[in-house]
């Protein structure tokens, strides 16, 4: 595709490694004002020093903004799905539960206010995980 998006553009001058500039075909360009990079996934990067809008770039060249990506919007997504951090989650709750334990035959007479807000917030952290993934 950036083949393609090249070749409709005027004055495009290689200036690195998948990188470009062109005049911008949206607006009256008399110095070449659009950067055309092109990601290692093959995303194609558009952007005009001017303003103007990807969409309206490849609009004017003929062209659809989901050609700018080598695979549907949606693939992108599905491929990266997201994996909750199980090991700190873990961590977590067996931290929360030692806490717990360590006021666990304790009266509410022997325990300070900042003992209580402790205990109540370890709790409360467990349950919250507990039915999060339940």
């Amino acid at each position: 595709m950036i083949d393609l998006l090249l070749k409709r553009l005027d004055s495009v001058r290689k200036i690195g490694r998948d990188r470009w500039l062109a005049r911008c075909c949206v607006h009256e360009d008399n110095c070449p004002s659009l950067s055309i990079r092109q990601a290692s996934d093959g995303t194609i990067l558009l952007h005009c020093f001017a303003g103007c809008g990807a969409s309206d770039i490849v609009e004017a060249v003929g062209m659809k903004l989901s050609d700018l990506f080598p695979k549907p919007f949606d693939q992108h997504i599905k491929s990266k799905r997201y994996q909750p951090p199980y090991r700190q989650i873990l961590r977590t709750v067996a931290h929360d539960a030692k806490v717990v334990s360590l006021f666990i035959n304790r009266t509410d007479d022997d325990l300070s206010d900042e003992d209580l807000r402790i205990v109540n917030t370890a709790l409360a952290n467990i349950q919250r995980m507990g039915s999060r993934w339940s």
